[in-house]
């Protein structure tokens, strides 16, 4: 069985208003901090508006790089345990 692997670009997918709005739609969806700036960054590209894509992109980098967990800390900072 001979298969052959190509690059596969959101972008090209995403032709039509119809399936833009559905995209955007399940990122909003998934649940995660940047599953929004990242769809719209590639709605973006679809539509050849790189600018404002490499924005959203960006955005969504910064969110990864600052999004934790939400804190259940009351008072003193949490001390991790020591591993042997």
């Amino acid at each position: 069985m001979d298969v052959a692997f190509s690059d596969w670009n959101i972008e090209e997918h995403l032709t039509t208003a119809e399936e833009r709005t559905a995209y955007i739609q399940a990122a909003s969806e998934e649940g995660t901090a940047d599953a929004l700036p990242d769809a719209f960054a590639d709605v973006f590209r679809s539509l050849g508006r790189f600018a404002e894509a490499d924005a959203c992109e960006n955005l969504a980098i910064y969110i990864r790089a600052t999004n934790r967990a939400p804190s259940s800390r009351t008072g003193a900072p949490r001390r991790e345990l020591a591993s042997v």
